[in-house]
This record gives structure tokens, sequence and C-alpha cells, in this order.
């Protein structure tokens, strides 16, 4: 298992450049289709968070208590920040506890 990366990782890449092949439809709609319970919420954001982890830009539906996040690019369907892959061993980004 892996220790954390010392460091203070907070806020989100700018989206300028950023690729995004699906929209927020078809983010919905992948979401949607995933085994994954939904989070009982109906907020929404685009954003590609810094962390230890490069990823693509997601959109993430839910809230602080629970999130589903879907690659922008790819449509992978996560329920945890995949910038801090918790297969990896990362601990939870600050600000993030159950």
């Amino acid at each position: 298992m892996h220790d954390s990366i010392n460091g203070f990782w907070i806020e989100d890449y700018a989206l300028n450049d950023e690729t995004i092949k699906l929209n927020y439809a078809a983010a919905y709609d992948r979401m949607m289709q995933s085994n994954f319970p939904k989070p009982h919420s109906k907020y929404v954001t685009l954003r590609n968070p810094i962390g230890p982890v490069a990823i693509n830009t997601q959109w993430i539906f839910g809230n602080i208590q629970e999130q589903l996040w879907v690659d922008a690019v790819t449509g992978d369907v996560k329920n945890s920040n995949p910038a801090f892959p918790k297969e990896k061993g990362f601990k939870m980004p600050l600000g993030e506890w159950p």
C-alpha cells in the first residue's frame, strides 16, 4: 500500500483547453446507466481536480456526502474522486471526510 504523497492539494485545473466529449445529457445518461447507487442530490458540476493522479475533466453528480464521477472524455463512471484513487492507497483529500 502506498503512503500519501506529501503536499497540499486543492482547487482545479483550468478547463480552457480541456477536451470534453460528453455533454451534460450524455454524462447524465452514463451516470443513470451505472450500477452505482445514485446520489440524492440535484447538483452537478464540471471540473478537473488537482491531485496526485492526473485525470480527464469530470462531470460530478451529487453533494458533499456522495458523488458519482463521470469522465467527460471516456464516459467511465466512478463513485469516488479518480484524482485520489482508493485502489492505489491514497488518502482522502482535505475537506472530504466521511
